[in-house]
């Protein structure tokens, strides 16, 4: 700890904010433990990484969302699913779910 110094800080930050399983923050405490960090630094790292990985978590998804909402299919996926789940329970359609012919 003491050649890394604050770099073993932002080694655990950087750890933590890759959003994959296994790199968050319980683990990033667990490495710390074991390292022997200081333990409300690590913390105060660990939260940070985990703000990081949210935020790229979610630019992830919006970007799926706004490809989706280009491709007409894979938008109306769900719904197509839902009306034909209907259709299989019953003959008839409710009134706020469009008949399949309706749909584009």
């Amino acid at each position: 700890q003491e050649k890394a110094g604050r770099g073993l800080y932002f080694a655990l930050l950087l750890f933590v904010a890759i959003p994959i399983p296994g790199t968050g923050a319980w683990t990033g405490i667990l490495a710390a433990s074991i390292l022997d960090m200081e333990f409300r630094k690590s913390v105060f790292f660990c939260i940070v990484g985990v703000a990081i990985a949210g935020i790229i978590r979610g630019q992830v998804v919006q970007a799926y969302y706004l490809y989706c909402a280009k491709v007409p299919t894979v938008q109306f996926l769900p719904l197509a699913l839902h009306i034909r789940l209907q259709t299989l329970h019953s003959e008839s359609l409710p009134a706020h779910i469009p008949h399949p012919s309706l749909l584009p």
